[in-house]
């Protein structure tokens, strides 16, 4: 049975157009460096839209150093 629906699935163009269509690409795990004293490496992201505040707020700044604790 499994070979017939591998055959089938062969043959079938909607499969193989999905199955195209579906690929996940893994990007390749890489070392990184970590940072040895405070504000050698720091990032920056924007979150949001989230729910308005008060102050008509709809977006989040986050910051983050990437010290270790040694």
């Amino acid at each position: 049975m499994r070979r017939e629906v591998e055959e089938y699935v062969k043959q079938c163009r909607t499969c193989l157009v999905n199955m195209m269509l579906n690929q996940k690409h893994k990007a390749p795990m890489e070392i990184t460096t970590t940072a040895e004293t405070a504000f050698d490496m720091c990032y920056l992201d924007i979150m949001g839209p989230v729910p308005v505040t008060r102050g008509n707020d709809e977006y989040i700044l986050t910051f983050q150093d990437d010290l270790i604790n040694m």
